[in-house]
């Protein structure tokens, strides 16, 4: 029987196969807020729940309304900061 992974088991795991996951850019929707956000591949399903962390805070109960490209960990990583350095620029920092 195939256990069905779940988000905290993949986001604590430190293991070396845990480098190697990818991550989905999905379209969320929780009581009419929209999001997109990049999560582990393995919960990218249209349809599925799922939560995610939004400023240190964990919330739950996430639809995937759409899914779209995937990349490994350290590429998602990689975007993010250079996401954040924009943002920097945009604001005058």
């Amino acid at each position: 029987m195939n256990k069905e992974p779940k988000f905290d088991d993949f986001i604590f795991n430190d293991d070396n196969k845990t480098m190697n996951k990818t991550y989905t850019q999905c379209l969320l929707k929780k009581n009419g807020n929209m999001k997109v956000a990049w999560i582990p591949s393995e919960f990218a399903r249209i349809g599925n729940i799922i939560k995610i962390k939004i400023t240190q805070a964990w919330s739950d109960g996430w639809k995937v309304l759409n899914v779209y490209s995937s990349q490994t960990k350290e590429k998602t990583e990689a975007g993010e900061k250079d996401y954040r350095q924009f943002e920097d620029v945009l604001k005058g920092s």
